[in-house]
């Protein structure tokens, strides 16, 4: 009984490669209803499968069920990439602060030198990018090594929102080769942060000096 489980574990694992998505997905199911109470490699797997499954057809609910279950009972080196999974599932429904939470949760348990742990960064990049926390963003480009491309990674972040002013600014000072200047304060020029576009850097010291000084504008802090 042990080995045809654990054959069925494989088989569920491999199906995408020979059979099709309904077909993973029922025998995914399967392997599930049959160790439904069970922790470790096999389940998480068979989670994450299906969860990988389930986002590939639109079904978003069930996918964000599976990848919530897979770490759960996941062991210690499955969980960044099951969180890597899971993160981008909430990024793709706009849940930025969420997969934040999820991919912070999974950098702290990883080693400083993980080879998942550059992949996190980035991903947490993006994730301040979409919140305009620029300055957190620049640390976590730094960190994995991209600090001289962070301002092409946040242009290219903020295109895929569709916010095409912010993207054409901060692609500009990619342009110019511009150094990352932190930390850094974005200034508004519409009635609120929303419907500014695009934004504006300046330095810091500009925005929290003399009150006096400031530009008369609202403005919206990165940290």
């Amino acid at each position: 009984m042990k080995v045809f489980c654990i054959i069925l574990a494989a088989v569920a694992l491999v199906l995408p490669a020979f059979g099709n998505d309904d077909a993973d997905v029922q025998a995914c199911r399967n392997y599930i209803a049959a160790h439904s109470g069970q922790s470790g490699v096999n389940i998480a797997a068979v989670y994450q499968r299906l969860g990988r499954l389930y986002f590939k057809q639109g079904k978003t609910a069930p996918a964000a069920e599976c990848f919530t279950e897979a770490l759960s009972r996941a062991e210690e080196h499955q969980i960044p990439v099951i969180a890597l999974d899971y993160a981008s599932l909430l990024l793709e429904k706009r849940e930025v602060r969420r997969a934040e939470i999820v991919l912070t949760r999974a950098l702290q348990r990883l080693p400083e030198n993980s080879r998942h742990s550059t992949e996190i960064k980035k991903t947490l990049a993006r994730c301040c990018v979409c919140q305009d926390r620029i300055l957190e963003a620049t640390r976590f480009y730094k960190a994995c090594g991209l600090e001289a491309e962070t301002y092409k990674n946040i242009a290219a972040v903020y295109r895929e929102q569709g916010r095409l002013g912010d993207a054409e600014f901060f692609a500009g000072l990619s342009a110019k080769n511009a150094s990352p200047q932190l930390p850094i304060v974005v200034v508004a020029a519409g009635k609120n942060a929303e419907q500014s576009s695009p934004v504006q850097v300046i330095p810091a010291k500009v925005a929290v000096g003399n009150p006096a000084s400031k530009p008369k504008l609202n403005r919206r802090y990165i940290e």
